[in-house]
């Protein structure tokens, strides 16, 4: 019995997981940036050592939509990212920015090719009546 309550708990918390707003699974926190992983088997990463534009626009894809089920009404993504060595005498400090309707995201990649994704919100302005 256990066993059937246990599916059935999940299978409604996967569904309900899929109807929460996009920014709500960005920001599970009430902070100004949150951080987020995602793994290598999560997306396909490029040929190379180092991540590339390409390589960041479909890590973005993989994430928002295949990782975090956001709905493409809900987030929009108007330039591709683009990515730049931090430091020229380092060539592991690669680090990308991408931006969206709701924020800017911030990735890196580590030696087994997982992404570390920081997101930033926008801050809106407030609304004087």
């Amino acid at each position: 019995m256990r066993i059937i309550f246990f599916i059935a708990t999940l299978l409604m918390s996967s569904t309900t997981y899929a109807q929460l707003r996009c920014v709500d699974k960005l920001m599970p926190l009430p902070r100004p940036s949150s951080a987020h992983y995602l793994l290598s088997t999560e997306w396909t990463a490029g040929q190379t050592d180092v991540i590339t534009d390409g390589d960041a626009a479909r890590a973005m894809n993989s994430f928002v939509f295949g990782k975090l089920l956001c709905r493409t009404n809900e987030i929009e993504f108007a330039t591709a990212p683009t990515c730049a060595q931090i430091d020229a005498t380092i060539p592991d400090s690669l680090v990308c920015y991408a931006n969206s309707n709701l924020g800017h995201f911030i990735i890196s990649q580590d030696s087994g090719k997982n992404l570390h994704i920081v997101f930033h919100k926008v801050k809106r302005p407030r609304r004087h009546d």
